[in-house]
């Protein structure tokens, strides 16, 4: 298994596992615009997930979206479109795809510049800490 991939899913499901834990430990409320059949997204639907969502659901609607890119929500309706799965999980799966695209992409960029041992710390580095 790639090692971004690995670190990805060492990573995703723990957090995954303890935040539907504490979910179900302390009943949080859900948004209203995540529909009941993906309620356990809720846990990952949160800030700035309701803009796009809004975006990709109904398009720009009021002033304070524009400060939004359009690109996210773009590809959140048409992967909506393309497969009939909720804005919600298609904005997940989005972003879940590029965040192991990105690590692929750092990964194959440290083992160049300094090798295996290097971008082995360093992924793992950045997946204990991402706001480093």
């Amino acid at each position: 298994m790639p090692l971004a991939l690995r670190g990805f899913l060492f990573t995703l499901i723990p957090i995954w596992v303890l935040g539907l834990a504490g979910l179900w430990l302390i009943p949080m409320h859900s948004h209203h615009w995540v529909p009941p059949v993906v309620r356990w997204l809720g846990l990952f639907a949160r800030w700035d997930s309701a803009w796009y969502y809004h975006i990709a659901d109904i398009g720009y609607w009021r002033t304070a979206a524009y400060a939004f890119s359009p690109l996210y929500p773009v590809l959140m309706r048409g992967l909506h479109d393309a497969t009939g799965l909720p804005l919600v999980l298609s904005g997940e799966l989005l972003g879940w795809a590029a965040d192991l695209a990105a690590l692929a992409l750092l990964v194959r960029l440290w083992r160049e510049e300094a090798g295996e041992v290097v971008a082995r710390r360093a992924l793992w580095l950045l997946l204990a800490y991402p706001a480093a």
